[in-house]
């Protein structure tokens, strides 16, 4: 899973684009997802530890 981060910051001008380019580089190395992120506005962070926790459960992961 690749993660975005600073989601918050006040200059969004080229978010499409970042958000582009950071799913196509999450295709191309084989991760399981994008998801853009701000911890400061607790955007996606909940989402994100829920994926992972699915992503595990259903690959019965046992840590």
């Amino acid at each position: 899973m690749l993660l975005g981060g600073k989601l918050d910051l006040p200059d969004q001008t080229n978010l499409e684009e970042v958000n582009a380019a950071a799913n196509q580089v999450a295709q191309e190395q084989g991760f399981a997802a994008y998801i853009p992120t701000s911890s400061k506005i607790s955007f996606n962070v909940n989402k994100s530890i829920m994926y992972m926790v699915d992503l595990l459960m259903a690959k019965n992961v046992h840590l």
